[in-house]
C-alpha cells in the first residue's frame, strides 16, 4: 500500500460471538447486527475522522455474506474536477495478515465514448500490491458538509459496491482478488481528509455450520422424543398458512422437530426446504420459542429460508390441545400454522 495507516481502531470480537454452550436466546449465537449513530451512540468509536485514520469491524470466522452500510460527509471535499487533490476516504478491508485492501471513493469523469464526459462517481480498489483498478458510475457525492451512503456488500463471494447522494449509484461488482478473504471491513479517512460519520450499520448472515444442534442423528431424536411427555416436544408439520407474500414467503413444507433445551424450546429442521435447498440440512435450528409469563404463548425466533433470524415481536403460542402451533408475523402481516404429528415422515 502507498498510503501508511497511522491510527486503526478495532471493535472487539465479543460482540459478534458467543460460547455454543449458552443456552440462552438464538440471536446470541448468530452474529449480531452493529449499529452506531447518534442516537444509539458511538460509545468509544469517533463520529469524525480523518488524516490517515481507519475504523475496523471484525468479521465472524466462516461468515458468508456480509454489509457495511455507512452514511459520512466529507468535510474536505475539492473542486470534485480536480480529482487528483480529492483527499482520499472510503472502504477497508484487512486480511487476517494484515494486508490491506483500500477502495476509494471519489469525484470524477466517465470516460469519453466519442459524446464526451459527465460527472461520475469513481472507485478504486487498490489491492495490498499495489496495483489499483478503477470502476465510474454516473452520478455525483455530496458537496462539502452533506451526506453520502457507502454500502459494500458481499453477496455469495461477490463484492458490490453502491453510493448515494442524491441518488443511488450502483458501482456494481469490485474488482477483489481471488482468495481475498476479510477478517475486518471498515471506513478509512486518507492523509489530508476529514469525514464526519452520521451512521454505519454492519450485518453478517450466519452460516449453516452456525445452526447445527445436536439432533442431527435422527434415531437419537426418536428417542428422546419417544420418551419425552412435554406436550410441545415432538414432530411437527407445516398445516396452512395465510402469507403476505410481498412480506413473507415460507421457503418449504417443513417437517420439524421441537426439543426442550434448558428452558427454552428449539425448533429443529428435518426437511422439506424448497428455497435455498442446498443450505438446509436435517438437525439445523429453524428457530427458537421462549416461555413467557403467559402460559401457551412463547417470544419466536426464526431463522428464513436465507438463514436469516428474524425476531422482532414475532410471537407462538398452542391451542388448548396442544395439537396445534400458531408462529405469528405480525409486521409481515403472516401467519403459519404447525400441526403436530405422530411421527417423522422424511422427505
Amino acid at each position: 500500500m502507498n498510503a501508511l495507516v497511522s491510527s486503526t481502531l478495532l471493535i472487539s470480537s465479543s460482540a459478534f460471538t458467543a460460547t455454543a454452550a449458552e443456552a440462552i436466546p438464538l440471536a446470541r449465537m448468530l452474529p449480531s447486527p452493529l449499529v452506531l449513530n447518534h442516537s444509539r451512540g458511538f460509545g468509544e468509536w469517533p463520529d469524525t475522522i480523518s488524516g490517515n485514520q481507519t475504523i475496523l469491524f471484525p468479521v465472524k470466522p466462516g461468515v458468508r455474506d456480509m454489509r457495511l452500510k455507512a452514511v459520512v460527509s466529507d468535510l474536505q471535499s475539492k473542486n470534485p474536477l480536480l480529482t487528483e487533490r480529492q483527499p482520499e476516504w472510503g472502504i477497508s478491508l484487512r486480511q487476517t495478515d494484515g494486508e490491506e485492501l483500500r477502495v476509494s471513493i471519489r469525484s470524477g469523469e466517465t470516460d469519453d465514448n466519442g459524446l464526451g464526459t459527465m460527472q461520475a462517481v469513481c472507485a478504486t480498489a487498490t489491492t495490498p500490491d499495489g496495483r489499483s483498478l478503477t470502476i465510474k458510475a454516473p452520478g455525483h457525492l455530496a458537496s462539502s458538509g452533506n451526506r453520502n451512503m457507502a454500502t459494500l456488500a458481499r453477496i455469495r463471494g461477490e463484492w458490490r459496491l453502491t453510493v448515494a447522494a442524491d441518488k443511488v449509484c450502483d458501482l456494481g461488482a469490485l474488482p477483489i482478488p481471488e482468495g481475498f478473504t476479510a477478517d475486518s471491513v471498515g471506513l478509512f479517512a486518507g492523509q489530508g481528509s476529514k469525514i464526519a460519520i452520521e451512521s454505519i450499520t454492519f450485518t453478517q448472515e450466519p452460516v449453516p455450520e452456525d445452526l447445527m444442534s445436536r439432533w442431527a442423528d435422527p434415531d437419537s431424536l426418536d428417542r428422546h422424543l419417544t420418551r419425552s411427555t412435554d406436550l410441545i416436544e415432538g414432530y411437527w408439520h407445516v398445516f396452512d398458512s395465510t402469507l403476505e407474500n410481498d412480506l413473507l414467503r415460507l421457503g418449504g413444507d417443513y417437517m420439524l422437530a421441537i426439543v426442550k433445551d434448558e428452558g427454552r424450546y428449539l425448533i429443529v429442521y428435518l426437511g422439506g426446504a424448497e428455497t435455498n435447498r442446498g443450505l438446509w440440512s436435517p438437525g439445523m435450528i429453524k428457530g427458537e420459542l421462549q416461555p413467557t409469563a403467559f402460559g401457551g404463548i412463547f417470544d419466536l425466533t426464526w431463522i428464513d429460508a436465507c438463514l436469516r433470524p428474524m425476531s422482532h415481536r414475532l410471537k407462538a403460542y398452542t391451542a388448548d390441545s396442544s395439537t396445534t402451533l400458531t408462529l405469528e408475523f405480525p409486521y409481515q402481516q403472516s401467519m403459519v400454522r404447525l400441526r403436530r404429528v405422530a411421527t417423522c415422515h422424511r422427505p
